[in-house]
């Protein structure tokens, strides 16, 4: 498996492409401009793969965000979504497992009390390389809607679509 060139306008076609590290590596590190700073990005992802592992072992995570497109400029992070193959697996959590976990997805409207207070619109995990949210895999439509969307210069482009990899936990 690997995953498909850059179509004409430097996105995958549309879809969900199951894919490798390796595949990933390949085509959205080496394949692409910024090798340094997407190699930084990959790391980063393939850090919080293993993160994510430790508490869903059974699952996939779906690739998206700048990352995966081959962009001019540099991509600010990468944005995962994970899909535990078992989403019951999350409500099993310890309380203790519960707050590690949550430490693996970016938060929004974020209230700091010490040594605050201070507000922040969003905090994502990996020093701000990566996005990381959760999804069931029954309610995958809107995320799917969202990751097939392209956006460019933070504006998204009427009826452009764009693909995305898939690699399992």
């Amino acid at each position: 498996m690997s995953l498909p060139l850059w179509n004409s306008r430097d996105v995958l076609d549309e879809g969900v492409h199951a894919a490798t590290m390796a595949d990933v590596y390949d085509r959205m590190v080496l394949d692409a401009p910024h090798r340094e700073h997407r190699e930084m990005l990959f790391h980063a992802l393939a850090s919080y793969m293993a993160q994510v592992s430790r508490f869903v072992q059974s699952g996939r995570l779906w690739i998206d965000g700048g990352f995966s497109m081959r962009k001019p400029d540099e991509p600010h992070d990468v944005d995962v979504v994970v899909i535990p193959d078992d989403p019951a697996v999350i409500d099993s959590f310890t309380p203790e497992q519960r707050v590690d976990f949550m430490g693996l997805l970016t938060l929004q409207d974020v209230i700091i009390g010490s040594p605050g207070p201070c507000w922040m619109d969003r905090v994502q995990t990996v020093g701000g390389a990566l996005d990381g949210f959760v999804a069931a895999p029954d309610a995958l439509d809107p995320w799917l809607d969202t990751w097939s969307t392209v956006k460019r210069n933070g504006a998204v482009v009427p009826g452009e679509r764009k693909g995305f990899a898939e690699v399992r936990l």
